[in-house]
């Protein structure tokens, strides 16, 4: 499933414009601005680089909702109790979100999206445990341990 990877076109400039100078100051404030642009072989210019940090500042925003409203659905709708942190298992996954990676979480619980700049990682629902290889990774209590399926159970 393909998430949002472009700017959609049909937002409007004036929003841009805002997000555009939100974003460069929350990311790329002052001397640590001069610092990233150092790294770029061939620097980006200003608007080109204010450009690319509200795509994904809204790329993160529209993702954050949807991902929201997934949750919602599925607690009301379907009655689930627990999802699954997932990543898209690639070469570019960075290490805070693969810490994440398939841990078991309450669904009141999980910690809310995006985890990293360019994340991509998603939610999925658990409608059955039965499904769920055991031992695994689940939050309680603050942290992530690795459970039996008895233990899991006596504490949930």
């Amino acid at each position: 499933m393909k998430y949002w990877t472009v700017r959609p076109e049909s937002l409007v400039d004036d929003f841009l414009e805002i997000a555009f100078s939100h974003a460069t100051k929350l990311i790329f404030p002052g001397e640590l601005r001069e610092t990233v642009l150092k790294h770029y072989d061939n620097p980006p210019t200003a608007d080109a680089l204010q450009r690319e940090c509200a795509a994904v500042y809204v790329r993160h925003e529209m993702n954050r909702w949807r991902q929201r409203s997934d949750l919602e659905k599925w607690a009301n709708e379907m009655g689930t109790a627990f999802v699954k942190w997932r990543t898209c298992q690639d070469e570019r996954v960075c290490p805070v979100c693969q810490g994440y990676e398939d841990v078991l979480y309450p669904i009141s619980k999980i910690p809310e999206l995006p985890a990293c700049w360019d994340c991509r990682c998603y939610y999925e629902p658990v409608v059955d445990m039965k499904y769920l290889q055991w031992p695994r990774k689940v939050y309680s209590n603050g942290k992530v341990s690795m459970m039996e399926r008895k233990e899991f159970e006596q504490l949930f």
